[in-house]
């Protein structure tokens, strides 16, 4: 559902989504176990979809405290100029901040360690295959110089 959300670009929903399917992971880590690679999933678009929001925020303020007016505040004056339009702005604002002006998403102390939870999955679940791709290696290795000797012995 979350993807399908930042599919949609409702990245505010779509952190909800995330954070939710976190918390069932974790609430219910000793009733069943979850895939790895889901879980991976969930941690890194969380980060994806954050580091959007955060990118969205850093441009908007800084937008704003600069006084810039980007394309989607300007609307067609009688001049066929394009001309500010205040309301656009204060309707966009009011999409990504609530009436104190903060975030819709507020930030966790989790969300600071996302990336570092996906590399430990990753290494976890690429150890085994490193291990397997090790021993086919060496059994490769192996083989080729039995190979090797028998054709050089004729």
């Amino acid at each position: 559902m979350a993807a399908l959300l930042m599919l949609e670009q409702d990245d505010t929903s779509a952190v909800k989504t995330y954070r939710e399917a976190l918390t069932l992971m974790e609430e219910n880590s000793e009733e069943f176990d979850v895939d790895p690679l889901q879980k991976l999933h969930v941690l890194h678009n969380l980060h994806e979809v954050l580091e959007i929001l955060r990118n969205k925020n850093t441009s908007e303020s800084s937008a704003i405290d600069e006084g810039q007016k980007s394309s989607n505040d300007t609307v067609e004056g009688e001049s066929g100029h394009l001309v500010a339009d205040p309301e656009m702005k204060k309707r966009r604002l009011e999409n990504m901040f609530d009436t104190s002006g903060k975030s819709h998403v507020p930030r966790t102390l989790r969300d600071e360690l996302l990336l570092q939870q996906c590399r430990e999955i990753s290494s976890k679940y690429m150890s085994s295959f490193d291990a397997k791709l090790a021993a086919a290696r060496h059994d490769y290795k192996n083989a080729y110089k039995q190979v090797f000797c028998l054709l050089n012995t004729k």
